[in-house]
């Protein structure tokens, strides 16, 4: 008891003490109490003294104390405890709740949570929650015994809920302990105790355990059911004391629920059970509305009768409970009702297309909510998923039933066309947004959090409405009345929305009126004296995106070109607008007819290419202007005028550069480092646009070789530049040094043979640079560049085996000798295996990077010999054409010598480079042959799903392939490589597909995986076409989708949804495919919206998104 005393005093002082240095120290003391064996019994004896022989006085904050140290004690320590002692703590803790079941509340809440922990603990040792229950039934007999009762059972539940995830607070070695245990009590319970039984082999402990607990847990379900409606039946005197007690039946109610408490219970009985209308009633209660809600929202999430049985109970909701709601602004009832019937109508979605008169008051009902005004964009945003939902669902009905889809849509034009106004309406700013006259606003976060949200919904609505009457509701009364002011909140409205449909209006091919976007932009263009401000730099942003993604029709009208081009001039200069405006002049830049070329444009072009020093553009923003103007100049028709244009538009950047360089000026700068920063960057920014005025030559060259001449005059000022650059210490800057790689690197692809004589002394810079400098790994990245250009010709060979020699010896790279040091290092690691690969393919003198290759990884020059003797016989094989042979062959060989190699990693990392290069080669028919072996043995890395566009490239080049040549695969063919490919490895890729879409970051991944499955069903349907039929069929994807499916984890799947899923998804999958192929074969195999279109496509996204939706709360996935 003196312990206790020490411990009582503790806590006063921690809670009350005013100096700060006794309440540490007695936090500390408490601290390392808690870790002693005596803090069981000290904890135990405080919570279950008698007061009338207890020397302490009643303290909560001590008591409440106790009840935490016992609670996290059985949570970290309890599975230590044996068993005498845990039967000890689990009556001690029954006491303690037979004494504190009058309160106070926390007190007996965090009584009741130690107390189910420790069921948890001991439940492989016989039947705890039976003991627990008897022990309850003796409670209720107590006074105010009932609400102990109902607090346990609401705490157990959820307990039990909370510990059957894989995060759960249970620790591996407090696992393992349990794994004995409950294999000790399946033996006994089976008589199995070999524990090589199927039984004992298929069945994880954990999830033994879990079930164990969940089904003694759930037996008991008939018996709380029983008392929770009797409780709810008793009556009480205050209107305080019966509130209380309804929200303690819900609570303990909404626990039962989740742990499943309804799964046996028919579902046809369930709406009329009586504790439904307990709950239902409650929702008229304003102390109680919100549990209610909660838990009708489960009900309806978990069974299938319930959203029937509620959507009858509509009209109730909407005229009792909503339309008062909505009248006196209550918030919180508008906003759970809101959720509660959104949940209702996306549970059931076939039940609204019906429209019976409950779902057609459902829609209005949400059509209400969603037009109610209030501050934030929660409640509008709550329904958002219920219509994206409904129109799915109409858009993917059956073709073949085209009447009855014809008269649905006609049913919900109306209720989707409402929808329309009223989202554009809360789409709008809040007043204080759009009053606001500050230089530079932003949107307020939850608007745009809803605008997220309302992108995908505004694309099906337009497809619902068709994208002419979509079109007039954004345009309806015209914007620019001259004899009324311009509802600017209204207009950068519908220019969301507006923008949010483009790609269905353009691929519906739906042209409208642009005078009125016109008008805007003639009145935005006048900017004034100081600078756009407050709502119009908003309103500019919209009308910029607009413009962006309409620029191919809006550009084609002559007469709108000078306009726009002022218009995105001034929008570039303003902070808020900078990157819609910017990113908008490159698309109208390419959309743009020969019109551009007149004097007063190409004017506006340059006065905004001299202005990028001034207006400090992000490097994103100024990559998209400098790509616009690039793409300009590069094509204007007049060489003099060209050449003339392009010494203009870079003269800021040679002095920018030229200020750097200067040998005068070199060490005063660096006396002063804000300066020589801000020089530095300039310089950086410098070497950066000329990099990109020279990638547009050479696209330029491409189409017109007399190009070559301003490439040549360009070359011949760069170069005396770039040599300055190469040769002064300032590239020691990592931005410097990438800025000139990449100059440099586009210089040399743009000016192809005139770079050859320079080779020499680039390679010597590369590599001098890279020795001196070894964390730039931009200079390996230039000199691939460089083999990749001039790999062919055979008197650079020595050059390059010199170069690759002193790359491969440089310390950075020798340092590569663990996976673990390429983790640290992945860039430099991917930068040394690109310029591996390519030297290797680029290369003629294949059996001289062969013995180069052992040189550098054998010291012995003698061993060099043997080995180099050794495979004389394959580079007999590959005089005769046989690459692959010689190349696999070293491959291995390398691999098994030294398998942490920078060399070898770069054979690991080869499979994704070729990948790449079949997408180049394969649209002109050019598959090497030597790239198919390496395919085949690496494929697999490419399965994984961190490479999405991996697996779409290749994928869809094999598509495209078969398509063409259907009538004739031959064997070694690229086609029946493919068909190989994708047998061996299509089971990995499904697998991993599936376990993408689970967890919470599933749904941005929806899209990708959908296209994939789409593509992999594409393949499917051709090989069945095919001789190689026997090696991949609709029978073989059926199978690998079986088997992810039955791979997951119990855990991971809903009940039932293994046996529906794959049938389910296989059907989709045959539609899918049809439709893709269809729209390839419809569009002479050039469509790039072959994926997720028709019918089929959107079935088997919406089925994806289903899935990845209905398992977001898995957590960990490992």
């Amino acid at each position: 008891m003196e312990l206790a005393v020490k411990v009582a005093e503790a806590v006063h002082v921690l809670n009350h003490d005013t100096q700060s240095c006794n309440r540490v120290a007695a936090n500390q003391w408490l601290v390392q109490f808690q870790q002693t064996h005596a803090a069981w019994d000290v904890a135990t004896a405080i919570l279950t003294a008698d007061r009338r022989h207890n020397p302490l006085p009643a303290n909560f904050e001590v008591e409440f104390f106790a009840a935490q140290i016992l609670k996290r004690k059985i949570q970290n320590e309890g599975y230590l405890l044996q068993l005498e002692a845990k039967d000890a703590l689990l009556n001690a803790l029954l006491v303690a709740v037979r004494r504190f079941s009058t309160g106070p509340p926390q007190l007996l809440t965090q009584i009741c949570l130690a107390l189910s922990a420790l069921v948890l603990q001991v439940v492989a040792h016989g039947n705890p929650i039976q003991q627990l229950f008897y022990s309850l039934q003796n409670l209720q007999s107590q006074d105010n015994g009932n609400i102990a009762v109902l607090e346990m059972l609401t705490v157990l539940p959820e307990e039990v809920v909370d510990n059957e995830r894989p995060d759960s607070k249970i620790s591996s070695l407090q696992k393992s302990h349990y794994t004995q245990e409950v294999w000790d009590f399946c033996f006994n319970m089976f008589a199995c105790p070999c524990g090589l039984c199927p039984f004992c082999l298929t069945i994880p402990s954990s999830s033994i355990h879990s079930t164990m607990v969940v089904l003694q847990l759930l037996s008991h379900t008939p018996m709380v059911l029983d008392f929770l409606l009797q409780q709810s039946e008793l009556s009480f005197d205050g209107s305080v004391q019966q509130h209380e007690r309804n929200r303690k039946i819900l609570r303990c109610l909404l626990s039962w629920v989740r742990a499943g408490c309804f799964s046996e219970i028919s579902q046809g009985t369930l709406p009329a059970h009586p504790l439904l209308n307990f709950v239902f009633n409650s929702l008229q209660v304003p102390s109680s509305f919100d549990l209610a809600v909660e838990v009708l929202i489960e009900l309806v999430s978990r069974h299938e009768g319930v959203p029937q049985g509620l959507l009858c109970r509509v009209h109730y909701l909407k005229e009792v409970l909503l339309l008062p709601a909505l009248t006196r602004g209550d918030m919180k009832i508008i906003g759970g009702l809101a959720c509660l019937l959104s949940e209702i109508g996306q549970a059931a979605p076939s039940l609204i297309v019906e429209a019976s008169p409950e779902s057609l008051a459902l829609a209005d009902a949400l059509l209400s909510c969603v037009a109610f005004p209030c501050e934030d964009w929660e409640i509008a945003d709550s329904t958002l998923q219920f219509w994206s939902a409904l129109a799915s669902y109409i858009l993917c009905l059956d073709e073949d039933g085209a009447k009855h889809r014809k008269h649905v849509e006609e049913t919900f034009s109306p209720v989707f066309s409402a929808l329309l106004d009223s989202l554009l309406l809360r789409s709008q700013v809040d007043d204080s947004t759009y009053n606001d006259d500050r230089r530079v606003i932003e949107l307020p976060d939850g608007l745009v959090h809803f605008r997220m949200n309302l992108v995908e919904l505004f694309v099906d609505i337009c497809h619902l409405l068709g994208s002419s009457i979509f079109i007039q509701k954004l345009f309806i009364a015209g914007w620019a009345s001259p004899n009324l002011p311009i509802p600017w909140k209204e207009v950068e409205s519908k220019l969301f929305a507006l923008n949010a449909a483009a790609d269905v209006i353009i691929q519906n091919g739906q042209s409208f009126d642009f005078s009125m976007v016109m008008q805007i932009v003639t009145m935005l263009s006048t900017k004034p004296s100081d600078g756009l401000k407050g709502f119009n730099c908003i309103v500019y942003r919209s009308l910029a995106e607009v413009i962006g993604s309409y620029s191919k029709w809006i550009s084609s009208f002559k007469e709108n070109f000078r306009p726009l081009l002022l218009f995105l001039a001034i929008g570039i200069s303003e902070p808020l607008s900078s990157n819609a405006c910017a990113s908008t002049l490159r698309k109208v830049c390419e959309d743009a007819s020969i019109v551009i070329y007149e004097p007063s444009n190409l004017e506006v072009l340059m006065w905004i290419g001299e202005g990028l020093d001034k207006w400090h553009l992000s490097m994103e923003d100024e990559e998209e202007v400098m790509n616009a103007i690039s793409l300009i100049l590069s094509s204007v028709p007049n060489r003099e005028l060209k050449s003339n244009l392009l010494a203009r538009f870079l003269s800021s950047s040679y002095e920018a550069i030229g200020k750097l360089v200067d040998p005068e000026t070199s060490h005063s700068l660096k006396q002063n480092p804000a300066s020589y920063m801000q020089v530095l960057n300039a310089a950086s920014r410098g070497l950066h646009r000329m990099g990109t005025v020279f990638n547009h030559l050479s696209i330029s060259a491409v189409a017109e070789p007399a190009a070559d001449d301003s490439i040549l005059s360009l070359l011949r000022v760069f170069w005396p530049i770039l040599e300055k650059v190469f040769s002064s210490e300032h590239m020691e800057s990592s931005n410097l040094s990438m800025a000139a790689c990449r100059a440099l690197s586009l210089a040399i692809q743009s000016s192809g043979q005139h770079f050859a004589t320079l080779l020499p002394k680039v390679l010597d810079w590369l590599s001098t640079n890279f020795v001196l400098y070894q964390s730039h790994e931009y200079y390996i990245r230039t000199a691939s560049i460089v083999i990749e250009e001039f790999g062919h010709r055979e008197e650079y060979g020595p050059l390059f085996v010199t170069t690759f020699e002193r790359f491969t010896h440089a310390a950075s790279v020798m340092a590569l000798t663990s996976s673990y040091i390429c983790d640290q290092e992945p860039d430099l690691v991917e930068a040394y295996t690109n310029f591996a690969s390519t030297f290797i393919r680029s290369c003629n003198k294949v059996f001289v990077i062969i013995i180069v290759i052992l040189w550098a990884l054998v010291p012995d020059s003698s061993e060099v010999e043997n080995w180099s003797q050794s495979i004389l016989y394959d580079f007999r094989d590959l005089l005769c054409g046989r690459n692959e042979v010689c190349i696999f062959k070293m491959s291995m060989m390398i691999y098994f010598r030294m398998p942490f190699h920078p060399v070898v990693l770069f054979l690991k990392f080869l499979s994704k480079k070729l990948l790449y290069a079949a997408q180049q080669c394969t649209a002109e028919l050019r598959w090497p042959q030597c790239h198919i072996c390496l395919v085949r043995n690496i494929c697999l890395l490419s399965s994984l799903l961190c490479t999405y566009n991996l697996v779409f490239g290749f994928l869809d080049v094999g598509l495209v392939s078969l398509l063409e040549h259907i009538n004739c695969i031959l064997e070694g063919s690229f086609n029946a490589t493919t068909i190989h490919v994708i047998s061996h490895s299509g089971e990995g890729l499904v697998s991993n597909v599936v376990y993408a879409l689970l967890g919470v970051s599933a749904m941005s991944r929806v899209h990708k995986c959908a296209t994939i499955l789409q593509q992999l069903a594409a393949i499917c349907t051709l090989s069945e076409r095919t001789t190689l039929k026997s090696i991949l069929c609709w029978q073989t994807l059926h199978g690998w989708l079986q088997s992810a499916v039955q791979a997951l984890p119990a855990e991971y799947l809903n009940h039932g949804e293994a046996e529906t899923l794959v049938p389910l998804w296989s059907k989709a999958l045959v539609d899918a495919a049809a439709d893709y192929l269809e729209s390839k074969n419809s569009n002479g195999l050039k469509s790039n919206y072959g994926h997720m279109q028709g019918k089929g496509g959107r079935v088997l996204k919406r089925l994806v998104r289903e899935f990845a939706d209905s398992h977001r709360n898995i957590p960990n996935l490992t």
